[in-house]
């Protein structure tokens, strides 16, 4: 009779090398006790395999034994990651380690020099960039396995589907493709895919009325009061009580047990692919009260701020989001505005923010009560002139665009040492983080990151601005404050991305304010006059 592990190696040999020797990053052997909805997704032979996940969901640890699975059948693998750095980072931390340390594996590689290349029982696996071409040359494969498919180059991606052409012909065993990735953009990379598939969701039934329904963060869980406003739908749910709030059923308003009852169930059952949308609102890896009130990553703190929003809705909910149309309008320019307040003539103790073009955009602003008050917003003609608005309102720190103008740009700087920064909006930032040179008073920084978090201080009323704020600097203020609008583009390998774009209209006064929002964020960290 053979026993549950020798059944689980001929039919399911992803889920035997998974409970019985595979260990995860950790170095923790593999356990389903607080993931058993994983189990039916490692039993799955489809041959084209779809993963939409929220992240740090177990996904990577489920494609390195679909993939060494793939070897145990005597398969070459063609593992697939976005860039070439990604696969060799991926292999040196993740892979290495993995065929070095556990028994089952070490027996089983094979001798190769080739570090993208392993050798196991007698399949190969092949890891690679998909920014580059080069590296799906000549590697007929029968597994296809792409991790991170939403960003990979999309018109290199063809080619990995390519390798798999002649699979069936020369084994007479049909190919397999596992593909997954955190979601980005709505019908894009997996979503794309995922909306061709069978599509699988969790559903959990409510044991007060037997309704079966997927969970939804807008349905079960939160309800919206008012614009980019929530409440709880469990009413009596307190922070310090110590217990999450409850997920309540969309019919009758009973508890949902979030880690109960459920299954996967296909929205299309007939459809050959296999698709699964995993959140987080069904693992172990988090808890509602986390998602709701974590003060940096959860929902209420993203609400105001379209890069946290994206952020959650795809890293936490599994779900694909544009936000395409997110724009500063003049409903919420009113929203800031002070009826009571008139900007000054002069002003002490002032932020600034310039923009460089054919004249030169000007705002200031001081910090009172953790609020941005704008002081003056105008433009000038020279920078001498800028000089001058930097005097009357007693400018003490200011951040200016470096381009077009960089060494006028940087002789004012000299002339303002201690005070002036300049910033940088690179074409292709590294890093969603601000950089900072202290040393030059540089600053690198993501256009369409930063102007989502100044979008942040407008929606939740951070900036305050003076009553006649519709006529301010001939009206082009408000014009050029409203023109940039967040919308999706086609980069470069055909992958999609969201950013602000301004159109034909002018957009100096929004990078005039970006600027000061940089200047603001940068106080904490900063002594005046030093630099």
């Amino acid at each position: 009779m053979e026993t549950a592990a020798e059944i689980a190696a001929s039919k399911w040999p992803a889920l035997y090398i998974a409970i019985e020797h595979h260990r995860n990053t950790i170095d923790k052997p593999m356990t389903f006790v607080d993931a058993a909805w994983w189990i039916p997704i490692y039993q799955d032979n489809s041959n084209d395999i779809v993963l939409k996940s929220a992240v740090q969901t177990g996904k990577t640890e489920y494609l390195k034994c679909k993939s060494f699975a793939g070897c145990l059948e005597g398969w070459s693998v063609l593992y697939t990651l976005p860039g070439d750095h990604d696969a060799a980072t991926f292999v040196s931390n993740r892979i290495k380690p993995l065929l070095e340390r556990i028994p089952f594996y070490a027996k089983a590689v094979g001798h190769t020099d080739n570090v993208r290349i392993k050798k196991i029982w007698g399949g190969t696996i092949k890891y690679i960039g998909s920014n580059t071409i080069e590296g799906f040359k000549e590697f007929p494969a029968q597994m296809l396995v792409i991790d991170e498919l939403d960003y990979c180059d999309q018109e290199n991606i063809v080619f990995a589907v390519d390798r798999l052409g002649s699979a069936q012909q020369r084994t007479g065993v049909p190919p397999t493709t596992v593909r997954s990735s955190n979601p980005t953009l709505p019908n894009y990379g997996i979503d794309k895919l995922f909306n061709l598939s069978n599509k699988q969701k969790r559903l959990f039934k409510c044991l007060h009325c037997n309704t079966w329904q997927p969970l939804s963060w807008f349905d079960n869980i939160v309800i919206q009061e008012a614009e980019r406003s929530y409440l709880l739908r469990d009413r009596d749910w307190s922070e310090g009580a110590g217990l999450d709030p409850k997920i309540l059923c969309t019919k009758c308003g009973g508890e949902i047990d979030r880690f109960g009852y459920a299954e996967w169930v296909a929205e299309h059952p007939g459809v050959e692919m296999s698709g699964y949308e995993i959140s987080k609102l069904f693992t172990a890896q988090t808890t509602i009260t986390k998602l709701w009130s974590d003060p940096e990553l959860g929902f209420n703190a993203s609400l105001n701020n379209p890069t946290k929003y994206k952020r959650f809705i795809t890293s936490d909910l599994g779900m694909a989001y544009s936000g395409a149309g997110e724009r500063v309008d003049e409903q919420v320019l009113a929203a800031c505005a002070d009826a009571n307040y008139h900007m000054p003539h002069e002003g002490a103790n002032c932020i600034a923010g310039v923009d460089v073009g054919g004249v030169f955009h000007v705002h200031c602003e001081e910090i009172v009560d953790g609020k941005r008050v704008k002081r003056y917003i105008g433009h000038v003609n020279s920078w001498e002139e800028v000089g001058k608005v930097f005097e009357k309102y007693n400018v003490w720190l200011a951040v200016i665009d470096v381009r077009p103008e960089t060494h006028a740009a940087k002789r004012f700087q000299a002339e303002w040492s201690g005070i002036v920064w300049l910033c940088e909006y690179p074409p292709n930032p590294t890093t969603k983080d601000m950089q900072v040179n202290q040393a030059e008073a540089y600053i690198k920084i993501d256009k369409h990151q930063s102007l989502d978090a100044s979008l942040e201080d407008y929606l939740s009323k951070r900036v305050v601005l003076p009553v006649d704020w519709q006529s301010l600097d001939g009206g082009d203020f408000v014009a050029q404050m409203i023109a940039p609008v967040r919308t999706e583009v086609e980069r470069s390998g055909g992958i999609r991305v969201a950013i602000w774009v301004e159109g034909d209209n002018p957009d100096h006064h929004r990078h005039a304010d970006n600027y000061c929002k940089i200047a603001s964020d940068l106080l904490d960290a900063y002594t005046p006059g030093v630099c």
